[in-house]
């Protein structure tokens, strides 16, 4: 029996004869997101309708929320316009270019990254 793909959907490439691709993920403190940052992407996650496949790429996780940069060549320009603090999305940008990492992860516990602002809420 052989296996097909799927179509990509938004924000996918296709896979073609590569096979599984291993992605590099950096895990963050939640503190270096505002209360409104937090507010913002609870929002957008919890969209549903056609709305909600937009939004595919960030997910929320019981401490936190990861994002899949790789999924949305925009994400940063989006996610701005939709109310997200311009200081965590030029953290995303820097962190995804300087440490060459498609995922972020952000969780209350984990490290904090030097140099750049955290916030309590």
């Amino acid at each position: 029996m052989k296996n097909t793909l799927k179509k990509p959907q938004h924000g996918m490439t296709e896979a073609g004869d590569r096979g599984p691709e291993i992605v590099r993920c950096m895990l963050l403190s939640a503190s270096h997101m505002t209360f409104e940052d937090d507010a913002v992407l609870t929002m957008l996650t919890n969209l549903e309708g056609p709305e909600e496949e937009d939004w595919c790429w960030i997910y929320e996780t019981a401490a936190g929320f990861i994002f899949r940069l790789n999924a949305c060549p925009d994400a940063c320009e989006r996610l701005e316009e939709n109310g997200l603090s311009a200081a965590l999305c030029h953290l995303l940008e820097t962190v995804a270019r300087d440490y060459d990492v498609q995922h972020i992860q952000f969780e209350i516990g984990a490290a904090v990254l030097p140099g750049w602002p955290v916030y309590e809420w």
